[in-house]
C-alpha cells in the first residue's frame, strides 16, 4: 500500500506553461517530441534549441529560443530577427499583443542611452509565469525580446 504512494510522490510536478505548449521543467526529450529537429527550422544545441518560423507576428518571423538546463526547460525567449537597416521588426505589434493579453505591466521602465537610443522594459506576471519584454532603439529598426520564465526564477 505504501509503494504506490511513494511512486506518486516521486513523480515530477508539471511546471508552469511558459509559452504555447512548452512548460517549465519539461525534459528536452518532450520538447523534441513537440518540435522535432528540422534542418534550418528547428535546431538543437547543447543547452538550448532555436525554433525558426514557429511564430509570426505582424508579418515578422522572430526566433524562438528554448533554454533547457539541469534536465528541463528553464525559459523561452522570443527575439526580433533584424531584416536589415530600417526594416520593420514588429516591436509595436509585440508590445500591443502582450498588453492585450496580460493587461498593464506590473513594472515599467524607460531609459535612453547613446548606443541603443530609447529603450523600454515591461514585466508581467501571469499565474506562475513571468513575462519580461525589452525593446531598444525604438526610433529606427528596433530590436526586442520577450522572455517567459517561471515565477521565482533566478534569471529575473
Amino acid at each position: 500500500m505504501f509503494i504506490p504512494l511513494l511512486i506518486a510522490a516521486a513523480a515530477p510536478v508539471e511546471g508552469a506553461t511558459l509559452w504555447r505548449d512548452i512548460k517549465a521543467g519539461m525534459p528536452e526529450s518532450a520538447l523534441r517530441g513537440i518540435y522535432p529537429e528540422k534542418s534550418g527550422s528547428v535546431v538543437y544545441h547543447k543547452d538550448w534549441a532555436t525554433l525558426k518560423d514557429a511564430f509570426t507576428i505582424g508579418g515578422c518571423h522572430p526566433s524562438v529560443e528554448v533554454v533547457f538546463k539541469s534536465g528541463g526547460v528553464t525559459q523561452v525567449g522570443i527575439w526580433s530577427r533584424p531584416q536589415g537597416v530600417l526594416r520593420r521588426t514588429c516591436g509595436d505589434d509585440v508590445q500591443t499583443a502582450l498588453t492585450g493579453k496580460y493587461g498593464e505591466p506590473a513594472t515599467q521602465a524607460t531609459d535612453t542611452t547613446p548606443v541603443s537610443g530609447k529603450s523600454l522594459h515591461y514585466t508581467w506576471k501571469a499565474g506562475d509565469t513571468v513575462i519580461d519584454f525589452t525593446r531598444e532603439n525604438m526610433e529606427a529598426s528596433d530590436t526586442w525580446h520577450v522572455r517567459y520564465m517561471p515565477a521565482g526564477s533566478s534569471d529575473l
